[in-house]
This record gives C-alpha cells, structure tokens and sequence, in this order.
C-alpha cells in the first residue's frame, strides 16, 4: 500500500485514513439497505463498482435475483453485435400480429394487427418503453442461447435469459 501511495510517512497515513473511512461509509450503506430490505421485503441484492477501479460493493451479491427486464440489455448487446456481423438486417421487417402480441409493457400490443416495423424499430421499442411483443421477437431472431454465450462472454456466467416475456 505504501507503493500505491509513495513511500513518505504522511502518505502511508492518508492512506489508512482513506481506508478507515471507506470502511466507516460502506457500513453505513450496508446498514440503510438493511432498512430498506426489511421495509420492502423480498430479496434485496446491490452490486456497485467504482469505474476507475478503485472499490467494488456488494450486498447480497450471491442471491437469485429475477433480472426482470434488465435481460433486455444483453439481449440488445447480441442483436447488435449480429447485426455488425452481418447475421441480421436492422431494416428487416416484421408484421405484427394478433398471435404475435403479448401482455406486459409495450405499445405493439395496442396498434392495429398487420402493422409492419423494422428490426431497428423492434429493438428501439424493447429498450425505451421496454416493449415485451418487440422483445419476443428480439429474442425469437436472435436466439435465446446466443444471448446467453454473450452473456458468459462478459464473465456474467450467472446472468441468464431463460424464457421469453409473458410466455406463461
């Protein structure tokens, strides 16, 4: 630790202060999300890590969490990382069904059925208004599976896109 700071005294003692209160702050975290998860209920798990790499936090960090829609970031990683690769066309276009449709979030579900729009138009409506029939059809083209192999790519091995939306 002296390295990281030099070898001077006062260094070495602003470090250790540094740590004592990083140390004092992450105990006062921990405690009001212990408030907040006995006032919620459920199970409540927070991962943060400083972007320049300085400290990681986590809470509850091995839990099974729902990802909920958050999957809907990944899914949209792998759409995108197809369609640089040439394996989809953004400007393909998809007919929007009855059949097709699903419940959840969304606009598509509440136009007219034989409405057509694009590839790029599906993965807009996924992200912005979290849309559950364009994330279908997301994930129906570019495969469940795929999406998981991106995931474990960035070392998000238990991450996982196990279904689609509103599939029950």
């Amino acid at each position: 630790l002296a390295v990281a700071y030099g070898s001077h005294p006062d260094h070495s003692q602003n470090l250790q202060a540094d740590i004592r209160r990083g140390y004092s702050e992450m105990q006062e975290i921990t405690h009001a999300i212990d408030g907040l998860a006995k006032y919620c209920g459920g199970t409540v798990s927070v991962c943060v890590r400083d972007v320049r790499g300085a400290f990681d936090f986590a809470y509850n960090a091995d839990a099974v969490i729902s990802s909920a829609s958050t999957i809907k970031v990944p899914i949209l990683v792998e759409a995108l990382r197809q369609a640089r690769d040439g394996e989809i066309d953004l400007e393909s276009l998809f007919q929007i069904t009855r059949q097709r449709k699903c419940d959840g979030s969304g606009v598509l579900t509440h136009l007219h059925d034989g409405i057509e729009v694009t590839f790029r138009d599906l993965l807009t409506l996924m992200i912005i208004v979290s849309d559950n029939t364009a994330t279908n059809l997301v994930i129906d083209t570019v495969g469940l599976e795929k999406v998981n192999k991106t995931l474990d790519s960035f070392g998000l091995t238990k991450t996982r896109l196990q279904r689609k939306m509103y599939d029950w």
